[in-house]
């Protein structure tokens, strides 16, 4: 058996970088024969508290908007999963930063980040890490080579995004691979999509999976593909 997963999805109306709505996510990812989808929105303090705004109940509310829709208009056909990219504190990529690191965060569902979400942003990696182990979640590091990225202590991961098929930017995947097999550590491949042409990557399970946990799990055994297109 092949089950087609994308672990690194953005939608619109989450950030300003993303232009794909949840309607054409659908359309899209069923077109190109994905069984699964994670969505994995960007969430710092920059997304929280200028891109949304608010109190804090109506930001979670418009953050998991974004998952909720593309699972509602999935219905059944793609399994759609929860997840995030994740920035602590002001590791968020911007203008002015140039050490930037984001972490694909694996295994965490939409009620357990109803009741974290803002603890996340303000933890330092090693509190990150204490608290994801406890509850068993993975931490990637996204693109860890791309342009104004700082690599995160690999202490504080599980994994490497070790394929990303964003064509904006120069990830380095080459590097990142032996950054991975340096460290012996998980990896995982995804689109990093916010634009219909990204869509392509991600990873091949043998085994159907049905939930966040059955996704952290699959990752964590290492018996995957990772799908890269380009």
């Amino acid at each position: 058996m092949e089950y087609k997963v994308e672990t690194h999805l953005h939608t619109a109306l989450n950030s300003s970088c993303a232009k794909v709505s949840p309607e054409d996510v659908v359309r899209i990812y069923w077109d190109n024969g994905y069984d699964a989808l994670t969505v994995t929105n960007h969430w710092n303090r920059k997304i929280a508290w200028k891109y949304f705004g608010g109190e804090r109940r109506e930001i979670i509310k418009k953050y998991l908007g974004g998952y909720e829709r593309v699972k509602e208009l999935a219905d059944g056909s793609m399994r759609v999963f929860f997840g995030m990219e994740l920035a602590l504190r002001e590791d968020y990529y911007s203008p002015f930063n140039f050490g930037a690191a984001e972490i694909l965060v694996y295994g965490i569902t939409p009620a357990q980040f109803k009741e974290y979400a803002f603890d996340l942003i303000e933890f330092g990696y090693p509190e990150l890490k204490e608290f994801s182990a406890k509850r068993g979640w993975l931490l990637f590091q996204a693109h860890p080579y791309r342009e104004r990225t700082r690599r995160i202590d690999v202490r504080y991961l599980d994994g490497l995004e070790t394929y990303n098929n964003n064509p904006r930017h120069s990830n380095r995947n080459f590097l990142a691979r032996a950054r991975r097999k340096k460290y012996d550590l998980l990896m995982v491949g995804g689109s990093d999509f916010h634009q219909p042409e990204d869509v392509g990557a991600g990873v091949m399970l043998d085994k159907e999976i049905g939930n966040e946990t059955e996704l952290a799990d699959a990752l964590r055994s290492r018996e995957l593909k990772i799908l890269k297109p380009r």
